[in-house]
């Protein structure tokens, strides 16, 4: 079947007919913040794909995250994305109550749905509610560096694969969510060297040997911060 893409980055809601289906690609980063991007005026980021997307499409910039029952707002976040639910509400999903999620809703609707990546949120399993699965992630890696390489590399060849060899008559959904740049944050020395570490300009609040938080319960960097620590 001839391949239209609807491609997201933030999916919010929508509507599609029966004769106006079209193929979604949705891909995702964890903990990726707009200021790490050239695209929103960081020049200092080398993005260059996803600043093509964000030129040749739409970008939502006053998007916000209402909150998180948790320390970090991976799971609230996810949960709230894969079951169209608010904060209060998603904190209450279990395996048992779950209602429809996203590609289950899709399924019924005549898509053929499939993910690879990261999956960390409430309800049911991820295999659950999708007809296919790549190799699926936990929340958080102890290293990006597997048998099979890179773990980023591996989410993002399964995507191209299932895209190039997908051969139905039915529009697919694909979500990709990588783990990547949530820590450990480790990569490929070519992409370190992109970034050198004395070119690496600091914020301007940021002082040497600042305290970290003691009421943040997850910390991933000795306290207090150094300059060196930080532009590493």
């Amino acid at each position: 079947m001839k391949k239209t893409f609807l491609l997201t980055i933030l999916f919010l809601g929508f509507t599609m007919s029966s004769d106006a289906q079209m193929n979604i690609l949705f891909i995702e980063s964890d903990d990726q913040s707009n200021q790490a991007l050239g695209a929103y005026g960081n020049p200092a980021m080398i993005t260059p794909n996803i600043d093509k997307l964000a030129k040749e499409g739409s970008s939502f910039t006053a998007a916000y995250n209402m909150g998180c029952w948790s320390p970090a707002v991976c799971i609230p976040s996810r949960t709230m994305l894969i079951y169209g639910k608010y904060l209060w509400e998603s904190q209450e999903i279990n395996k048992q109550n779950a209602p429809k999620s996203l590609p289950e809703k899709l399924h019924d609707s005549g898509y053929y749905t499939f993910m690879t990546g990261k999956w960390h949120a409430m309800g049911k399993n991820v295999k659950e509610i999708f007809d296919e699965t790549g190799s699926i992630q936990p929340g958080q890696l102890k290293t990006y560096n597997s048998p099979a390489g890179h773990i980023t590399d591996i989410t993002a060849s399964e995507a191209v694969s299932f895209v190039k060899t997908y051969n139905n008559d039915k529009p697919f959904f694909a979500y990709v969510a990588f783990n990547a740049p949530h820590v450990p944050r480790q990569t490929k020395q070519k992409y370190y060297d992109l970034y050198p570490a004395d070119n690496i300009k600091l914020p301007a609040s940021f002082s040497d040997k600042m305290p970290l938080n003691k009421n943040v319960k997850y910390q991933y960097a000795p306290d207090p911060l150094r300059i060196k620590t930080m532009q590493w």
